[in-house]
């Protein structure tokens, strides 16, 4: 009995006043601990992840919440719990947690078609745990320091910006909305659809695809066993492809290739190819095979079974290129083997539209990392027609609207004025001295 109360009274021990990093770490991994258990044993909804409600539920709940550490602070004279909830201890645990859970996110992968907490971090019980404490502790320092009036400028624009940007990432989430816009060339799309529900909405504006581009990396080479389709090994350190580029050479199999000319965007002629403008046409190139190994005799099967004998300084020229929408791959019978042509790997795509909104038409082009914005909404270009390639006819977009991010734009620019402040201050002493 008395080494019972003696291990309480330790335990109540830890919790008193002052608190420092212990409580702090106690604290934060009750919380995680508390969000692992609700995910655990709540209904599936619960246990999915926070969802908090959207305009104007969000706003409400924002200021009920800055309210709130208004009021800590307040009282935070006569309670050493506020002000070690506003301290630089919990400050570092706090991003210590956040920084851990936030680990899981970016390592494992993230889908919402699983339970898994750890499958969807970011919207996890532990995570927004994690991210409400640091918020609560960051919102406590700057309403500290406001109502104190020690305005060091630097700290204060470092802090309440970071304070902005994490209330607008958080109570903002629940407003962006995200759709697809799948558009063919020469038509006209004004509606969007939920890829999760849908349900499609109408936007403030039409988009016409004028036409879609693909740019393409240059083509390599390959050997191809005509009877079993494999790719052929090299010999002696002969590379298996290489890159098709006027005047490059290299060797595959018992064969040194020339490239002597060779066309980003050719057209079939009934002489070979010619170069096209744009890209309509494809890859293509002339080549001379020269052959290079020992005397050989091949038993080849294409239409009838054939002897083929091959002998040191046997060429051949004639063109090998790309398949088109409307012919074949064009290849080089090389003994048994054929040369080819293996698929290119896109460099770019990118749309031509005109949008039109209230009566105003504009030409634009969208492409990857290049969004457009119109009428507060991005539109990224996302995908195509994989199957069809370069020949897609089919764009396909991202609509995102975020009305958030204003407020965070402003959050992140307090945040670099207060580095500029910081740094410019530190110069000015550095130079007094």
């Amino acid at each position: 009995m008395i080494l019972h109360n003696r291990f309480f009274s330790k335990i109540l021990q830890i919790w008193l006043p002052p608190w420092g990093y212990m409580q702090a770490v106690l604290v934060s991994v009750g919380l995680f601990l508390a969000g692992i258990l609700i995910h655990l044993f709540s209904d599936s909804q619960l246990a999915f992840g926070v969802s908090l409600p959207s305009w104007p539920w969000n706003i409400i709940l924002l200021f009920v919440y800055c309210c709130l550490l208004f009021v800590f602070v307040l009282v935070s004279k006569q309670s050493a719990f506020v002000r070690w909830l506003g301290g630089s201890k919990v400050s570092v645990v706090a991003m210590v947690f956040v920084g851990t859970t936030s680990f899981f996110a970016g390592t494992l992968p993230q889908t919402k078609d699983s339970l898994s907490w750890t499958s969807n971090v970011i919207t996890s019980w532990p995570f927004v745990f994690a991210l409400l404490l640091l918020m609560t502790n960051l919102g406590l320092v700057v309403f500290r320091r406001l109502l104190q009036r020690r305005f060091e400028v630097g700290f204060l624009l470092n802090h309440i910006g970071l304070f902005i940007v994490m209330l607008g990432m958080s109570f903002g989430s629940p407003d962006i909305q995200r759709y697809k816009i799948p558009i063919s060339e020469n038509e006209t799309a004004q509606e969007a659809v939920d890829p999760e529900t849908g349900s499609q909405i109408t936007l403030p504006f039409s988009i016409f695809l004028k036409d879609f581009q693909i740019e393409e990396y240059p083509a390599t080479f390959a050997m191809i066993d005509h009877e079993t389709g494999d790719y052929v090994m090299g010999l002696s350190g002969a590379r298996t492809k290489f890159e098709a580029k006027t005047g490059a050479k290299g060797r595959l199999s018992d064969w040194e290739i020339s490239v002597i000319d060779y066309l980003p965007s050719g057209e079939r002629t009934k002489d070979g190819y010619e170069a096209v403008k744009g890209t309509a046409g494809v890859q293509a190139a002339f080549v001379e095979a020269r052959y290079v190994g020992p005397e050989h005799t091949y038993k080849v099967l294409m239409h009838a079974e054939r002897e083929i004998t091959l002998k040191p300084g046997d060429t051949k020229k004639g063109w090998v290129a790309r398949p088109s929408d409307t012919t074949n791959q064009k290849v080089m019978m090389l003994g048994k083997y054929l040369l080819a042509m293996t698929e290119p790997q896109t460099k770019v795509f990118r749309s031509l539209v005109q949008i039109e909104k209230g009566g105003e038409k504009m030409d634009s082009s969208i492409e990857v990392n290049k969004p457009l914005s119109v009428k507060g909404w991005k539109l990224y270009q996302a995908s195509y027609d994989a199957n069809m390639g370069k020949f897609s006819t089919l764009s396909v977009f991202d609509a995102v609207r975020d009305p958030w991010l204003p407020f965070v734009y402003f959050g992140v620019f307090l945040m670099l004025a207060g580095i500029v402040h910081i740094f410019m201050n530190g110069f000015t002493i550095w130079k007094r001295k």
